[in-house]
């Protein structure tokens, strides 16, 4: 909204409108008008920056993410008659810092969002998951908080609408509709970055790893140069005082994930494909890197804390920078990889019952009867740093309990690496035979039965 000065309403007589001081009013005069001009400057800039933020209403209220809550509208001559004599150049950029440090951006977006949310009778409370913030600096953190309100806002609809609905598993899987009112509430509510149906263990499995639990690392790589750990304080003095604890980056110097990973892609304990647990969830730490020579500046070392007094030799580096790069770069291949990997699967019971088009082969009749029955089972990983937190277990099965139809009773799984990846494999395969109508009805009895059993024997 353009401002129109007020300056513009003042009588002839007081000189700052339009036409100015005349050129034959003496000085005095004209040092008259300027200091008027001057004095109400103050004035104009508050109310053009009114009238700026009433325009900004839409775009304040909307679903898409702002950098500001604080709109401006910078004064130059086209709006204040003879502006140019009072100031020189653009204040754009000197009004929006001054109003910049009043504006905590985050803050006021985020009750604005619990105001739309409270319009549909919903709310989005995440000071639980503060507690679990296992992957992001401050900064990084309120971003997420706004970012997980404007996904909830922006599917609040269909949330409402399906909250008891199931998934259509004849949809391919990706898709909106194959996933369940349940499974999409909870997904947003406990901050999964990936809220589709997906394979857990694909991550991991895309960047051609292998989780291992660390005692299994360890008997695979005894001796190696994988794991190849020193003892601080037996070194001399010189050595010690040249390891430095690595410290955080500032934003702008955030390290892009593809570089991140040919950066450590090469490097030990990654470049022969399994990966230590104990890294996965330690390394997310940057406070647990240290780099320094233990050769006398000939190169460079990246030390993980491992244990107490122990560091785990993450490898050489030329120089000191270089290392300190790759501790950053191991961090924030390693917090992906965390992310990427959390989300829930949920099974409902019921759609696992023997197809009728063919008689309950003899091995379903071992399956309690009361296993269909509004049952559904709820699938979790367990080896992220947050799914590994027991408090987050609990969060995460209040979250399911509450959000659940008041019917349906859930059980849950925690469940390892190698066994998600079990898990997976019988479940995409059950999916696709149930989604197909051409299946033969023995196929998706024993894609079932399969099923059934595995979540028997892990229950």
């Amino acid at each position: 909204t353009g401002y129109f000065s007020v300056q513009h309403q003042f009588p002839v007589a007081y000189n700052i409108g339009a036409h100015g001081v005349p050129d034959s009013a003496p000085d005095e005069v004209k040092a008259r008008a300027k200091q008027l001009k001057s004095y109400l400057l103050v004035f104009e800039q508050l109310m053009a920056n009114y009238l700026a933020n009433l325009d900004f209403i839409k775009q304040l209220f909307s679903v898409e993410d702002v950098a500001e809550t604080y709109a401006t509208q910078p004064l130059d001559s086209s709006t204040i008659p003879d502006f140019d004599l009072l100031f020189s150049g653009d204040t754009g950029d000197e009004i929006r810092e001054i109003v910049a440090g009043f504006d905590n951006v985050t803050d006021r977006k985020s009750r604005l969002l619990d105001y739309l949310l409270a319009l549909y009778g919903e709310s989005f409370p995440q000071n639980s998951l503060r507690h679990f913030n296992y992957y992001h600096n401050q900064y990084e953190l309120e971003s997420i908080t706004i970012a997980n309100k404007l996904a909830y806002l922006k599917s609040v609809v269909e949330l409402g609408r399906d909250r008891a609905a199931a998934g259509d598993y004849g949809e391919a899987p990706g898709t909106p509709q194959h996933l369940s009112g349940l499974q999409r509430r909870v997904s947003l509510l406990l901050g999964f970055k990936e809220r589709s149906e997906h394979a857990l263990t694909m991550p991991i499995l895309r960047q051609r790893l292998k989780l291992a639990r660390h005692d299994v690392y360890e008997r695979h790589r005894l001796g190696d140069e994988e794991l190849m750990l020193i003892e601080l304080a037996t070194l001399d003095s010189e050595a010690q005082k040249s390891f430095v604890t690595v410290t955080d980056l500032k934003e702008k110097d955030r390290i892009n994930l593809r570089i991140a990973r040919d950066m450590v892609g090469q490097k030990v304990p990654l470049k022969n494909n399994p990966i230590s647990d104990v890294l996965l969830r330690g390394g997310i730490y940057i406070d647990r890197y240290k780099v320094g020579t233990l050769t006398g500046g000939i190169n460079y070392q990246l030390l993980f804390h491992f244990d107490q007094g122990l560091y785990w030799n993450l490898g050489n580096f030329t120089d000191r920078e270089s290392g300190i790069l790759g501790a950053h770069s191991m961090r924030r291949f390693l917090i992906h990889l965390n992310e990427e990997s959390e989300g829930v699967h949920l099974v409902e019971h019921t759609l696992l019952r023997p197809d009728e088009r063919e008689e309950a082969p003899q091995l379903f009749k071992s399956i309690p009867a009361d296993f269909y029955s509004f049952r559904v089972s709820a699938v979790f990983p367990a080896w992220s740093a947050r799914c590994y937190d027991l408090q987050f277990r609990m969060l995460a099965e209040e979250t399911v309990v509450l959000n659940s139809p008041a019917h349906i009773y859930p059980e849950f799984y925690w469940l390892d690496f190698h066994r998600m990846y079990e898990f997976e494999m019988l479940y995409e395969k059950w999916l696709a035979l149930k989604g197909d109508t051409i299946s033969p009805p023995s196929e998706v009895n024993t894609a079932a039965l399969k099923l059934i059993n595995f979540l028997m024997k892990h229950k």
